[in-house]
């Protein structure tokens, strides 16, 4: 490189004194040719060692890893964090619906959650990723809309245990409406199994993202943990023996 186009690249790459180890990998292609012995340079590669920019070193283009990973952890969680507390809330709403009203209510919102539980949600996403654009919140959208059915179900199970408890029915002798018994009786009582289901929801949702990003349906101005391992798998890590890059 000129010094004019890149005028700080030593000092970048050297910027702090002490020994540094480079390492060259050079092709030798010796000459067909029975006239002459010269052998001639075809490739050469000069890899720096990771320990010199930051604790896990650069990436093919530069770019410091464990920077990286500090930002796409945050990425990552806020989408788990966000996909699993929309997903509890929904399937709250719907299970405590479903469970204490019963009858025709029950009946529309399980057939729904059957219908929702059997669509198949990695090819749904990479679809409407491809239709709509490659968005964190149309994501976490998605993931929330396919994701509810399972906690609605757990809770609804539990709602209708709890509608037959003693306090329950006091409440409804003394003339409560279901809205009241619903928020004050009933959502109390579910509270740590919703919690619970939300916790679990953290890391499915996390996984999923690393999936869909590993493939390449995320924003590219957004870093997660998918996304990385999508430039470690294309960049050959465990062939260029950058094996944390990947763990």
């Amino acid at each position: 490189y000129s010094t004019v186009e890149y005028p700080t690249l030593t000092s970048q790459i050297f910027h702090n004194d002490g020994e540094y180890s480079i390492f060259m990998h050079v092709v030798f292609e010796p000459s067909t040719s029975n006239a002459t012995s010269e052998i001639v340079v075809k490739k050469t590669q000069i890899t720096i060692p990771g320990l010199i920019h930051g604790l896990l070193g650069t990436d093919q283009y530069g770019g410091d890893l464990f920077c990286q990973l500090v930002y796409s952890t945050q990425t990552s969680l806020m989408i788990g964090l966000l996909t699993a507390l929309s997903t509890t809330v929904i399937g709250i709403i719907v299970g405590v619906v479903a469970g204490y009203i019963g009858g025709a209510i029950d009946e529309i919102f399980m057939r729904i959650a059957d219908v929702v539980l059997c669509i198949p949600m990695l090819p749904i996403l990479i679809t409407l990723a491809m239709l709509f654009g490659a968005n964190l919140y149309l994501i976490i959208l998605l993931l929330s809309l396919l994701w509810w059915p399972g906690t609605a179900r757990v809770i609804r199970s539990m709602v209708l245990s709890i509608r037959e408890k003693a306090f329950v029915m006091s409440a409804r002798a003394v003339g409560a409406s279901r809205p009241h018994i619903m928020s004050k009786h009933i959502i109390p009582n579910i509270i740590p199994v919703a919690f619970a289901a939300m916790i679990l929801d953290v890391s499915y949702a996390v996984i999923t993202e690393a999936v869909i990003s590993f493939i390449g349906i995320t924003p590219l101005s957004a870093p997660t943990w998918g996304k990385m391992l999508h430039y470690a798998f294309y960049a050959g890590a465990f062939q260029r023996a950058a094996w944390w890059w990947i763990v």
